[in-house]
């Protein structure tokens, strides 16, 4: 069967007309969804760089509280428990993600058995500078040459800390101690671990000096530090409490070190957390997807085939009148032989 008759074979005609419409369908299709998801985009960026500046503020809030109570202790002798607490109560009520705070003075070895005796009195807690064994529970500090025992902390055992627990005794923070001593600038402590919005505490570390000496070297911060600051900020309550609701379903995390991936629906800043960089990172959830990409370009599948059913129904009505009209042109032209036939007879 040549290509020409073919055409006019009915199933080859609605089966032609068919295809094409399925063609049709699936590329408007796919137009569609590409708009759709470049909107989708779109709308993310706007999100996120909405929910990245409120989580932005939320954390400089909780820097801006420590280095408050860091001013406190760097511009007074000697700092009361409960001028401690009374300055930190209200702060930490309507701070967006700082947990706890803490004060931790430093002690040489040589002062340890006067602090010990000294730090607790007459208020029932412990006289011991303690660390944290491997089993989890707190046991008697060895003795090293400097410790650096939590004396004030609001709320109590907050932030998995206690009274008298050494901040030396944890590697990570012990590293963070040094940093943010020679750096003279809030440090983040580093666990090695990237930092989410479900579960991740961070514990950053204010150094106190000595006032108001103008320190110029390492070796003089060294000399003049009286001890630290501490908070543990919460970052999920950071995050919950920064983004708007709509945005709910964006996932943010604090990552240590920036990633090179470039992703359209990763919004990723750089975040200066006192001396060292921080990315904050916001991604898109399948959920944030599917609520955002709309769903014009589904219409366009059930659409498409009611209009090629439509059109292959119409084909085939067009088709069977043709070949009615053919049937009945060729009875006619019959019909008229037969009676020029007889009439030449």
């Amino acid at each position: 069967m040549s290509p020409r008759r073919a055409l006019h074979d009915p199933a080859v005609a609605i089966g032609t007309a068919v295809c094409l419409g399925i063609v049709l369908t699936l590329a408007v299709f796919s137009v569609t969804r590409s708009w759709d998801r470049e909107r989708a985009r779109l709308e993310f960026q706007r999100e996120a760089e909405r929910a990245g500046g409120a989580v932005e503020r939320a954390l400089a809030e909780g820097l801006d509280l420590l280095q408050a109570v860091g001013d406190l202790h760097g511009a007074s002798a000697s700092v009361s428990r409960e001028q401690f607490r009374d300055f930190v109560h209200r702060p930490l009520a309507y701070s967006r993600g700082m947990r706890s705070l803490m004060w931790a003075p430093r002690v040489a070895d040589g002062e340890r058995a006067r602090w010990e005796q000294g730090a607790g009195r007459g208020l029932g807690l412990p006289s011991e500078i303690v660390e944290r064994a491997g089993d989890g529970r707190w046991t008697t500090a060895p003795r090293r040459p400097e410790y650096f025992p939590v004396r004030y902390l609001e709320p109590a055992a907050a932030g998995g800390l206690t009274f008298g627990s050494d901040l030396v005794s944890n590697v990570a923070v012990r590293k963070a101690l040094g940093r943010a001593r020679d750096a003279e600038s809030p440090v983040v402590v580093d666990d090695g671990a990237q930092t989410s919005a479900d579960d991740a505490e961070l514990l950053v570390l204010l150094p106190v000096y000595r006032a108001p000496l103008r320190l110029r070297t390492a070796e003089e911060r060294r000399d003049a530090l009286v001890g630290y600051v501490a908070g543990v900020l919460r970052v999920g309550d950071i995050i919950e409490s920064a983004l708007v609701a709509d945005s709910s379903p964006l996932r943010v995390r604090l990552a240590r070190a920036p990633h090179d991936t470039i992703d359209p629906l990763v919004w990723r800043k750089p975040m200066h957390l006192g001396a060292e960089t921080w990315s904050l990172q916001i991604a898109a959830s399948s959920a944030y997807l599917n609520a955002h990409a709309g769903r014009r370009s589904w219409v366009v599948i059930p659409v498409g085939m009611l209009l090629t059913a439509g059109l292959a129904g119409a084909l085939a009505l067009e088709l069977r009148r043709r070949r009615v009209l053919a049937q009945a042109a060729a009875r006619l032209e019959i019909e008229m032989v037969e009676r020029r036939r007889i009439a030449a007879a």
